[in-house]
C-alpha cells in the first residue's frame, strides 16, 4: 500500500514540475533528484515548444492553402 502511495506521491511532482507550477510541498531531496527534476523540467519545456511550433506550422500550412513549404525547389 505504501508503493502505490508513493507512486501517487511520484506522478504529482512530476506533473507539478512538468507544468512548472513549482507549489513546493514535495521537493526532491537527493542531489540524485534534483538532477532528475531538473532535467524533466528542460525536457518539458522542449516538449512544449516543439509541440506549439508543430501546431503553428501546420495552421500556417493550412493558412497557405496546403502548399509545402519546399514543394517548388
Amino acid at each position: 500500500q505504501q508503493g502505490h502511495a508513493l507512486s501517487w506521491r511520484l506522478l504529482y511532482f512530476s506533473f507539478v514540475t512538468l507544468t512548472t507550477l513549482g507549489y513546493g510541498d514535495v521537493l526532491p531531496l537527493t542531489i540524485y533528484a534534483q538532477i532528475l527534476t531538473a532535467m524533466e523540467t528542460v525536457i518539458g519545456q522542449f516538449y512544449l515548444a516543439v509541440l506549439v511550433a508543430a501546431l503553428v506550422s501546420a495552421y500556417l500550412n493550412d493558412a497557405r492553402g496546403g502548399t509545402d513549404v519546399g514543394a517548388g525547389d
